[in-house]
C-alpha cells in the first residue's frame, strides 16, 4: 500500500498493527469455533461469543502480555467454560446468582482503562454507560429466555459470558492493568 501510494509511509506501522490485531482475533475466535464444532456445541458457543464480545469491548479487563499467552488463555478458558456447563445447567440457582453478582461487579467497575487504550475521562464514562446498556440487554435476554423455558445449556453459555467479563475486570484491577483517565 505504501509502494502504491495508497497510504503515507508514516501510517505503515498503524496499518500493520491493525492488521495484526484482526489476524489474532480471527485465529482466536476461529480456534474456539473449531473446538466447539468438535465438542458439538457450536450454537451455544456462538451465543457465548456474541454476549462476551458485545460486553468485553466495552468493559475491557485483563489482557495477556503476548499473543501466545492470550491465545493459550483464551482456548484454555473456553475449555474450562465447556467443562463447567453441565454443573451450571443442573444448578440454575447458582447460574442466576452468578450472573447477578457478575452484573453488580460490571456496574460497579464499569470499564477498565487499559494502558494500550488510554481513554479520556469522557471516553471512559461513555464506555461505562454503553457497557451498562449492553449488560441490561444481555440480562433481559438471559432472564427472558429463562421465562420462555429455553434449554438451560443456552442460558448457561450466555450467562457465563457475562460472568467471564466480570472476572476479567476483577483480574485487571488486581494486576493493576489500568491507567487513570486523562
Amino acid at each position: 500500500m505504501v509502494c502504491e501510494k495508497l497510504i503515507d509511509d508514516k501510517m505503515r506501522e498503524d496499518y500493520i498493527y491493525v492488521l495484526q490485531i484482526y489476524i489474532e482475533k480471527i485465529i482466536g475466535i476461529g480456534s474456539i469455533l473449531l473446538i466447539s464444532i468438535f465438542l458439538e456445541c457450536l450454537f451455544q458457543t456462538i451465543l457465548f461469543l456474541l454476549f462476551f464480545t458485545g460486553l468485553r469491548k466495552r468493559t475491557g479487563g485483563y489482557h495477556a502480555n503476548t499473543f501466545l499467552f492470550c491465545y493459550l488463555e483464551t482456548v484454555g478458558t473456553y475449555i474450562i467454560i465447556f467443562c463447567i456447563h453441565p454443573i451450571l445447567v443442573k444448578n440454575s440457582l447458582v447460574l442466576y446468582v452468578g450472573v447477578i453478582l457478575a452484573s453488580v461487579i460490571i456496574c460497579l467497575i464499569g470499564t477498565v482503562n487499559h494502558p494500550c487504550i488510554h481513554m479520556s475521562k469522557e471516553e471512559l464514562l461513555e464506555s461505562r454507560k454503553t457497557a451498562q446498556q449492553v449488560l441490561g440487554i444481555e440480562l433481559f435476554v438471559i432472564f427472558f429466555a429463562g421465562l420462555l423455558n429455553v434449554e438451560m445449556i443456552f442460558i448457561s453459555y450466555m450467562a457465563t459470558a457475562v460472568m467471564l467479563c466480570a472476572i476479567l475486570l476483577i483480574i485487571s484491577k488486581i494486576l493493576h492493568q489500568e491507567v487513570k483517565a486523562a
